[in-house]
């Protein structure tokens, strides 16, 4: 028996039953003028791509798509969108040269600026600098002591003193009318020493001269060992004490050139320049005693 469905009637035996009908198309309304180019625009693409591949109609439409619609907006915090559009890009910064305003240097100013760089009194002794005494025009120089505070110089007997040289530290003795005892080469290293870094071992202590270690032989060879000071604390004369000035006296530099003679080290040359970097004054001197070395590897007296 056939069984009659409510509502209709059942397909004779061997057939398909018709397929359900299409869903009702929701009515269209048409959007904002720029939406509907917009969707003109995807239809006339569509329709131009019927022929072409699925694949490469896909890809076509697909940037046809991206470049029709409007870009996306923008995020701010976490996650929210931010309907503001960008904020226009910062203007170039432009790069002016402000001149300062210079400062003439006169010479009463330049004056002023140098007299922060005096030395004190104690920095004065310390370096060996002659120092006014109750005698007129006889000066006192403390020279007993190194910077290491070690003796350099002592009295042996009547005649002789007992010095260390200024380049190896050995011993040697020297007589009061200026004779060496013996005569030795001096084997010595002219740099300081420095640390350095040596990959594998870390920081040591080597010579600037020669890079050797603290307890290598020197690297140079002098004729003779020379000394630095004259006789400790000793008062000499022929000094003069320059008056003090209030108003601008003036700013030159002084250099002197010395050489090492049987005494110690002894003027040979004296530059005197101003301000101007002009030489106002310079004259060669005779020292009281033979000449042991002139310290050539240092700005002095040329041999000639």
């Amino acid at each position: 028996k056939r069984v009659r469905q409510k509502g209709g009637s059942a397909p004779p035996k061997g057939e398909c039953p018709p397929p359900p009908p299409p869903p009702p198309q929701p009515s269209f309304a048409p959007p904002p003028g720029s939406s509907l180019i917009n969707l003109t625009a995807i239809s006339s693409a569509r329709s131009n791509n019927k022929n072409k591949s699925a694949a490469g109609c896909s890809v076509k439409l697909k940037q046809q798509l991206r470049s029709l619609l409007p870009p996306p907006p923008m995020k701010s915090g976490k996650g929210r969108a931010n309907s503001r559009p960008p904020p226009p890009p910062a203007p170039k910064p432009t790069f002016s040269i402000l001149k300062k305003k210079e400062v003439q240097m006169t010479a009463s100013l330049f004056y002023q600026l140098m007299k922060a760089h005096l030395l004190t009194e104690e920095q004065l002794c310390e370096n060996g600098y002659p120092r006014p005494t109750h005698q007129r025009g006889v000066a006192s120089i403390d020279r007993s002591r190194d910077r290491d505070g070690a003796p350099v110089i002592q009295r042996l007997g009547a005649n002789s003193m007992r010095h260390m040289c200024r380049r190896c530290n050995k011993p040697f003795i020297i007589y009061d009318n200026g004779d060496y005892q013996s005569v030795e080469e001096c084997v010595y290293h002219y740099g300081r020493i420095i640390k350095t870094k040596e990959y594998g071992v870390g920081w040591i202590s080597v010579y600037s001269c020669c890079k050797g270690g603290r307890d290598s032989a020197g690297c140079q060879v002098a004729k003779l060992h020379v000394t630095a000071g004259e006789q400790p604390s000793s008062s000499q004369s022929g000094y003069e004490q320059t008056e003090s000035i209030d108003d601008n006296p003036g700013v030159y530099a002084l250099d002197c050139e010395m050489c090492y003679t049987t005494l110690g080290l002894q003027l040979t040359r004296v530059t005197v320049v101003n301000m101007e970097l002009q030489s106002v004054y310079e004259t060669l001197v005779k020292p009281s005693h033979p000449i042991v070395d002139y310290n050539t590897r240092f700005p002095s007296i040329p041999v000639l």
